[in-house]
């Protein structure tokens, strides 16, 4: 059962009994497909769901009418007692929104599933007016930045601070508030040794007991003042927010309670197939599809399991062939179409509505989505490497795919091992196989698609022995590879690009 609330009447949602109603009065049962609408409507609310997604949606691989929507609608709002369309409205042109919102599993779920952090007020250890502001500012921006992140909630110090009080509070009283962590931070310059270097540093420490479980200190130039401002609270988000390797993840899997699904077993596959599947190899990518399908199995609608199981499809098909390999595209483009359809405004949906677009030879709608999930997500460091291979990959965006490859490096210090990847892509296919080895050497070793790559830039650079050994290497782990599957495995625009790859994997001595 799901409560729906907001501003307008609280609805509860009943899905066993496939029933809605006001919380305290009747329910009202309604059609399979009228109550999977609402529900897609209640995951996106307050957004707007276009028809095409709604049908994607409700009727997976099938044709959808408008008339066949418009009766969900009218059930819906029939069974709501909507005369008015306060809570369901038409957004003509381009769909229906619902005005609530969706929490948790029972009536007495919490307002909201995201993990729960406090952030007190950094403290000026150089106590002068300037460093005082400058840790305000701090404050306030890295506040924003998380909220606007959607990885988490975020408390106020305005909650507990005073005057009086400022910088003493312990984390406990953070945590009888709700908060699992409590973000901390100090700012110091030495205005009479060394006035030129500025010095932050920050720790989220458990509000339960105290203990530490992040940290990182940065020592920047003074007179870049709001330029080291940005970069300090981008740093901080993207240390604790990326989706696959940020902080708040790996904690979260060690039994965090406030989930980003309703399901507690399913974020717990979610989280076991990005570690698994983190290792790039065939038996890592396999059990990572195993435990995103089991998340999936448990919660349809969890929009990131099926974003990143889209991924990982497509991870995979980099070195099938035959019939496995079209089972996969197919798989990868189903979850990615799930993938928009239940979370249209994520930035990892975009993606995944990137490559569908690409696949349909839409290169400016593929560029489009790319960057507008960059824009969504500007210190998801994960984010930005997937969009940094997206766009190296299936557009010809390449100085922006290594613009977005070498932020995230910037951005996550503990940055994994195929962080480098997408960057040796858009250096290759800008025609710098120098640049792009130096990045494909740092990347995960055992995957056949960063293998074909660096074999193809070994043999430009006149190392033909070498591409001969990683040639050599990529069969050994990949034994189903060749260059034409591969090439059907993905969608590369422009289509020019394809022609350049199979050169040079074919004089790399790649089987064909």
């Amino acid at each position: 059962m799901t409560v729906v609330q907001g501003s307008l009447p609280t609805l509860v949602m009943d899905e066993a009994r496939q029933a809605v109603g006001e919380a305290g009065g009747p329910m009202a049962r309604l059609r399979r497909k009228s109550y999977d609408m609402l529900a897609v409507l209640a995951r996106n609310a307050p957004d707007c769901v276009s028809k095409d997604l709604l049908a994607e949606s409700v009727w997976p691989g099938l044709a959808a009418t408008d008339d066949s929507i418009a009766q969900c609608i009218r059930d819906i709002r029939r069974a709501l007692g909507d005369r008015r369309r306060r809570l369901v409205q038409t957004v003509p042109g381009r769909g229906y929104r619902l005005l609530a919102h969706a929490l948790g599993p029972g009536r007495e779920a919490p307002s909201d599933t995201r993990p729960v952090l406090a952030v007190t007020a950094f403290e000026a250890l150089t106590e002068t007016t300037r460093w005082r502001h400058f840790a305000r500012g701090l404050t306030a921006d890295l506040i924003a930045d998380l909220t606007r992140s959607g990885a988490c909630s975020v408390l106020s110090p305005t909650l507990i601070h005073t005057p009086d009080r400022l910088g003493a509070v312990p984390a406990s009283d953070y945590g009888r508030l709700g908060a699992r962590w409590v973000i901390a931070g100090t700012v110091q310059c030495d205005e009479q040794s060394d006035p030129s270097e500025l010095r932050v540093a920050v720790s989220m420490v458990e509000a339960a007991d105290g203990t530490v479980v992040w940290s990182r200190r940065w020592d920047e130039p003074v007179e870049r003042f709001f330029w080291v401002q940005d970069r300090i609270v981008s740093g901080i988000v993207s240390g604790l927010a990326n989706l696959w390797s940020g902080r708040l993840a790996a904690l979260a899997e060690r039994g965090a309670r406030h989930l980003p699904t309703t399901s507690l077993g399913a974020y717990e596959h979610f989280q076991r197939g990005v570690v698994a599947a983190g290792r790039f190899t065939p038996e890592g990518l396999a059990e990572g599809v195993t435990c995103f399908e089991a998340a999936l199995a448990l919660d349809p609608g969890y929009g990131d399991a099926w974003s990143t199981l889209a991924t990982i499809y497509g991870l995979l098909s980099a070195s099938a062939s035959g019939a496995e390999l079209d089972a996969l595209v197919e798989a990868r483009l189903d979850a990615s179409r799930r993938s928009f359809a239940h979370r249209p405004r994520r930035s990892w949906a975009f993606l995944s509505g990137a490559w569908v677009a690409a696949r349909d030879g839409d290169a400016e709608s593929a560029r489009a989505l790319i960057r507008e999930a960059v824009v969504d997500a500007p210190n998801d460091a994960d984010l930005l490497c997937a969009a940094a291979c997206y766009a190296a990959l299936n557009t010809e965006l390449y100085d922006e795919a290594e613009a977005w490859g070498t932020q995230a490096l910037a951005l996550n210090v503990r940055a994994p091992d195929w962080y480098h990847f997408p960057i040796g892509y858009a250096r290759f296919f800008r025609g710098d196989p120098a640049g792009a080895l130096a990045s494909l050497r740092r990347g995960p070793q055992t995957y056949a698609e960063l293998l074909a790559y660096r074999a193809a830039c070994e043999v430009q650079l006149g190392r033909g022995a070498d591409a001969a050994a990683t040639a050599r290497q990529l069969t050994a782990l990949h034994p189903g590879f060749s260059t034409a599957a591969y090439i059907a495995s993905e969608a590369f625009l422009p289509e020019t690009k394809v022609a350049r790859i199979v050169s040079a994997f074919h004089a790399a001595g790649l089987p064909r």
